[in-house]
């Protein structure tokens, strides 16, 4: 599914189900496997039941597929996002630093869409367990504290 979903859109806005192709051999209990591990949810369309990737979902899907390793094209990716952050930080403000996903992506040089994915599946905490990766985001602002990115004693 993350295949799928590819780098253009966010996770959540494919739809899938046994009628998807590559996805016809599923059964049904594997539908309702993923989404009781809320990996992806039901869309309420017709003809259905059709299913969207959860931000969970994205990020399983990547850990499973073994693309979060060191070094990988998701590894340096999630660098190139951590800069950009940390570049807005400023550690003697108090207030959080808000930045567009939008204008996130565009600096980043990456699509909007896995931009959008990484953020609301919590890629960077996923990817740098021992930094604090605690900006924010809310579907569409990205709010990076003055704390962002200090090491985790």
């Amino acid at each position: 599914m993350v295949e799928s979903v590819g780098d253009d859109r966010p996770c959540n806005r494919s739809s899938f189900s046994r009628w998807t192709p590559g996805f016809e051999d599923f059964e049904s209990t594997t539908w309702r496997e993923l989404a009781d591990a809320y990996l992806i949810e039901e869309r309420g369309e017709k003809p259905g039941p059709t299913y969207r990737l959860t931000p969970l979902g994205w990020i399983t899907g990547l850990e499973w597929s073994g693309a979060l390793v060191e070094g990988s094209d998701v590894h340096q990716r999630a660098i190139a996002i951590r800069c950009v952050l940390k570049a807005k930080v400023n550690r003697q403000q108090s207030f959080d630093f808000p930045i567009h996903v939008r204008d996130l992506a565009k600096e980043v040089g990456l699509p909007v869409g896995w931009v959008w994915s990484a953020m609301s599946a919590n890629l960077l905490q996923k990817m740098f367990p021992n930094h604090l990766m605690n900006a924010r985001f809310d579907g569409h602002l990205i709010k990076v504290p003055p704390t962002f990115d200090m090491k985790d004693e």
